[in-house]
């Protein structure tokens, strides 16, 4: 198996004086992050966090790993990657889901400064509330 491409990004993206470390895998397969997830995560903590002597940078160290057939990411691997606490902290995403896009800009404002994007949040439908709701939320408030 070959060793899996790494593109790296570096931006002071809180304009606070330090930089985040970004890395974004090339497109795997859900077979190859399983075998190769915590090798890319070692191999980044070992080349570049560990020489990191600013602590918001040391923290502030992302690892977004690219998957061609992220429907067919078993759950418990998901959580078992983003939820491990070595090193950097590591999103999953889809392939589909950044292409055509400006990558670093993308998941920065995507992933880092939740940048909230009003037209895809409310689909342009405005909000209708339903009476029958609000009659049980008045309910259920003077029971308790």
């Amino acid at each position: 198996m070959e060793k899996t491409k790494i593109n790296r990004f570096v931006s002071d993206i809180f304009d606070v004086g330090s930089t985040v470390d970004i890395f974004v895998t090339e497109s795997m397969s859900v077979a190859e992050l399983a075998v190769e997830w915590k090798m890319i995560r070692d191999d980044i903590a070992l080349t570049y966090q560990r020489s990191l002597t600013d602590d918001f940078e040391r923290w502030n160290f992302y690892l977004f790993y690219v998957i061609e057939d992220i429907e067919s990411l078993p759950r418990n691997l998901k959580f078992k990657i983003e939820h491990n606490t070595l090193s950097s902290r590591k999103i999953i995403i889809s392939v589909k889901e950044i292409e055509g896009k400006d990558i670093p800009k993308y998941l920065i404002h995507k992933y880092l400064c939740y940048t909230i994007e009003t037209e895809n949040a409310v689909d342009g439908k405005p909000f209708i509330k339903n009476d029958k709701v609000v009659k049980l939320i008045e309910r259920n408030n003077y029971e308790d």
